[in-house]
């Protein structure tokens, strides 16, 4: 099945909407975590990586740090994901990422 990625305008697009916004950090922490656990496709963990991962961890990892090192320890699944995270925050922020996913660094 070829999903069409929602656009703004789009009868999805809240769901989209809704990561983006900074006040719902833990939310979007327990949907990442939630999605996860519920399905193996790549194509949606790839879109879950890029986008609501990455701005959470680039966003808001001080107050998630000790939460995401947590899970990568806890799941490979989540690991794997970290590891599609493109450096795009401060040089501290990235090197404490290489470390939750396992890398030197």
């Amino acid at each position: 099945m070829d999903a069409q990625r929602p656009t703004e305008g789009h009868p999805q697009w809240w769901a989209v909407d809704r990561f983006m916004e900074d006040e719902h950090w833990e939310d979007n922490r327990a949907a990442i975590l939630s999605i996860i656990d519920k399905t193996e496709a790549k194509e949606v963990l790839a879109l879950l990586t890029a986008g609501p991962l990455e701005d959470l961890i680039h966003s808001a990892s001080p107050h998630f740090i000790d939460r995401i090192e947590h899970e990568a320890r806890r799941s490979s699944a989540f690991r794997h994901l970290l590891g599609g995270v493109w450096e795009s925050s401060t040089s501290e922020i990235w090197a404490w990422l290489e470390r939750a996913r396992g890398e030197s660094g």
